[in-house]
């Protein structure tokens, strides 16, 4: 499929984002900043950071892997856990990708009531 075209400028600071906040609830589209790919950003600090400590290459899923098991293993919500189980047959970088807004379902619904990853 085609790339979308790029949504016009929202602005900056918090009015910024307040805007992007509500054309994502109006149209369904996944705002910029969105968690999965936030998750991803901070995986890579994780490494650079264990990296320079190390003095060793790290690899991003190797980060995800372990805050996974992490993840797993001190969760106590039994709904939450089982959601995060489910990654296992996807990976957690796929997973992370987050799934499509479900077929036919549009606007404020898809966002405010997103499907987790799973």
């Amino acid at each position: 499929p085609a790339e979308p075209a790029p949504a016009g400028s929202v602005g900056v600071e918090i009015a910024g984002s307040l805007r992007a906040f509500v054309r994502a609830l109006r149209t369904g589209e996944r705002p910029h900043g969105e968690v999965h790919g936030n998750v991803m950003s901070l995986a890579m600090v994780e490494a650079a950071i264990e990296s320079k400590g190390t003095g060793r290459r790290l690899a991003i899923d190797d980060v995800l892997e372990r805050a996974y098991a992490t993840a797993l293993a001190d969760e106590r919500r039994d709904d939450v856990r089982a959601r995060l189980e489910q990654w296992r047959e996807r990976g957690v970088r796929e997973a992370l990708q987050g799934p499509p807004a479900p077929a036919g379902v549009a606007g404020a619904a898809a966002v405010a009531r997103p499907a987790v990853a799973g």
